[in-house]
């Protein structure tokens, strides 16, 4: 009877099925730890492709910053070096003993005051780069990303400096060589009119400064809109330096420009209105 039964089972369900198919549900446990090691391994390799496109990224852009600086010196030095003879060795008399109207009144007296103002500018900026160059030359500077970002992060402050006090020093050079003009060609129309050349030049290197500290170092990064963001971003940072570490003599010197500033517009207003 027993014989009977088990073969009169049918087999269709359970012994008929292909033997794959016992293995087909998913495991429990098992699947989700492989899953998840899965996932750790992906976020590892991702990890480990940032850290070495990043490392690839890095150099030392050391020697470019100091080629940067060099590149400063020439025409700062070579301005500095035309000062002297055209607004001391040959400057104009601060008194003359004709009447002159007022505007030419305000020249003369203005011209001492900005070419001291300029060659003092232009060797603010020689100090900056040399003394820049040297400590980059002389101590060890971490690898960065690009030039400009090793300049931001260790050289902001002289590199800002640097290039204010030159541009400040050319627009004021050119002003001296304008108000040279003016009374060489006799004060006049033709007076006007050699300065106007002068002034032209004047007005095309601001604008030639304003396109340069537009760009920066491309991608967004500058220190400013124009010239007077790239002054305002260097007095910003040089005040922050001088909070971080007192400098007794940083402060005096600004301390005596904004005296000797003052001094000259109320000596300049004096002389235009009593002439």
């Amino acid at each position: 009877i027993l014989l009977v039964a088990l073969f009169a089972v049918p087999t269709e369900g359970f012994l008929s099925r292909p033997p794959q198919t016992l293995y087909a549900l998913p495991l429990r446990g098992g699947g989700g730890n492989a899953n998840n090691a899965k996932k750790q391994q992906q976020q590892q390799q991702k990890k480990q492709s940032l850290v070495e496109t990043r490392a690839a990224a890095l150099g030392q852009f050391a020697p470019a910053a100091a080629s940067l600086f060099g590149n400063m010196l020439t025409p700062v030095s070579i301005l500095a070096g035309a000062m002297v003879p055209i607004g001391f060795a040959a400057g104009l008399p601060f008194t003359v003993p004709e009447k002159e109207s007022k505007f030419a009144n305000a020249l003369r007296k203005l011209f001492p005051f900005m070419a001291t103002a300029s060659l003092a500018s232009q060797l603010c900026a020689i100090m900056w780069a040399s003394v820049t160059m040297n400590k980059i030359i002389e101590t060890e500077v971490a690898m960065a990303t690009s030039v400009w970002a090793l300049i931001q992060r260790d050289f902001a402050l002289p590199w800002a400096a640097v290039n204010a006090h030159f541009a400040m020093g050319m627009l004021s050079f050119m002003w001296v060589v304008g108000t040279k003009a003016f009374f060489i060609a006799g004060k006049g129309t033709s007076g006007l009119s050699a300065a106007g050349f002068a002034m032209s030049g004047f007005f095309l290197m601001t604008s030639i400064v304003n396109r340069g500290v537009e760009v920066g170092g491309g991608a967004g990064e500058r220190f400013g809109a124009n010239i007077l963001g790239l002054l305002s971003t260097y007095f910003s940072l040089l005040f922050k330096s001088a909070i971080k570490s007192f400098g007794f003599f940083q402060w005096m010197a600004v301390g005596v420009a904004i005296l000797s500033g003052v001094g000259t517009i109320k000596f300049i207003a004096s002389e235009i209105s009593s002439a």
